[in-house]
């Protein structure tokens, strides 16, 4: 599938918007596939915020957790010590509306599209397991944060998380362990407390170390070019290209994430598309975009047909990334239905300098296992 009518000008305003986004970075400007990210850390990694309301509990600590209007409730209930104090850890909802919204949220946050919803489900069961607490660590800012590693269901659907809890008990965040922990994470909250999903199969992109990860339908193809990624289908219907940067300091008065790419589709004179950005607001990744109508030439059949572009600018303040998407336009179910996959499983870095290893080669999302 073509660009159809995107006049030179207009690929170079995208390199501009690059060029302007753009910092120093280790690799020399070099982006890599990972295949497994291993946390360095759980101060580093990236978490899903989590809001707190602490209760009374004579046999313990009773957490109600909240994201993104879920909730649901973390007992800890402590039984020994040997090296590290521990106890019983139990993840409970009170109807499956909230743990669907949980689960939801948290497979987002790892970056694991699911699927429909199951079968009919009877009440939530509780998601049991264990704790273990890590000791006590401050972060850049001074605060002090209660670091503990919860140890949540059986196998096949057994996972390892950390749980950041600041001293005051008013806010936790949830951090990853281990990539290969994802899908059963996902789907042990899922089945217990939501609505069934399972996670669908998926092929993971990681660029810059891991720095920047999506989710991509598994047939699609990936092609590298200079300063992006692009990925199409079998059929070459549906094409993304997905370029990554790191920001450098911004001055305060610095153009924001809507007006930068308002830049982009006036110089490409989509007055309309750049009159109608759409923004969400996801934790502390922001996203803005639009999408316009144009015309493409069909190289299969030789015509022209009507087709359709989105433009997608998220950012995290540190890093920013940029999606470009292009189908037909009588193919737009299966189309957007992709593009909405990939475009809620986008995840960027908040610590650009964490740890990870290092690969050359897409991976499945049920790729080989690490350890750490």
């Amino acid at each position: 599938m073509t660009h159809g009518r995107l006049p030179p000008e207009v690929l170079e305003s995208l390199r501009a918007l690059e060029e302007f986004a753009r910092g120093d970075r280790p690799d020399g400007g070099r982006d890599e596939v990972a295949r497994l990210r291993i946390a360095s850390g759980a101060m580093s990694t990236r978490g899903l915020p989590l809001e707190v309301a602490a209760e009374p509990d004579e046999r313990g600590l009773r957490l109600r957790l909240r994201t993104d209007g879920a909730e649901v409730r973390l007992r800890l209930e402590q039984k020994g010590t040997f090296i590290f104090t521990f106890g019983d850890a139990t993840l409970e909802v009170d109807d499956r509306h909230q743990g669907a919204a949980f689960a939801r949220a948290v497979a987002s946050w790892l970056g694991v599209p699911l699927g429909d919803p199951g079968a009919a489900l009877v009440a939530p069961e509780p998601v049991v397991g264990a704790y273990a607490r890590l000791g006590v660590r401050r972060d850049a800012s001074g605060q002090d944060w209660e670091l503990l590693k919860l140890f949540l269901g059986d196998e096949p659907r057994a996972a390892e998380v950390f749980f950041r809890l600041r001293a005051d008990h008013a806010a936790a965040v949830l951090g990853e362990k281990a990539s290969f922990y994802r899908v059963p994470l996902a789907e042990l909250l899922s089945a217990a407390l939501g609505d069934g999903r399972a996670v669908v199969p998926h092929q993971r992109l990681m660029l810059d170390h891991g720095n920047l990860e999506v989710a991509v339908p598994p047939t699609w193809s990936a092609k590298r070019e200079e300063s992006c990624i692009t990925l199409q289908d079998p059929a070459d219907t549906r094409r993304l290209e997905i370029s990554y940067l790191r920001l450098p300091s911004l001055a305060p008065d610095a153009p924001s994430l809507a007006d930068r790419l308002r830049h982009v589709l006036l110089s490409a004179g989509e007055q309309e598309a750049a009159a109608h950005i759409d923004r969400q607001q996801r934790a502390n990744l922001e996203l803005v975009w639009a999408d316009y109508p144009y015309e493409a030439h069909d190289d299969e059949r030789d015509i022209v047909r009507p087709a359709r572009g989105r433009w997608l600018l998220a950012s995290n303040g540190v890093l920013q990334a940029l999606l470009t998407y292009y189908y037909w336009t009588d193919d737009a179910p299966g189309a957007v239905a992709d593009w909405e996959q990939v475009a809620a499983m986008l995840r960027l870095q908040d610590d650009p300098g964490a740890e990870v290893m290092k690969a050359w080669a897409l991976a499945p999302v049920n790729g080989p296992a690490a350890t750490d």
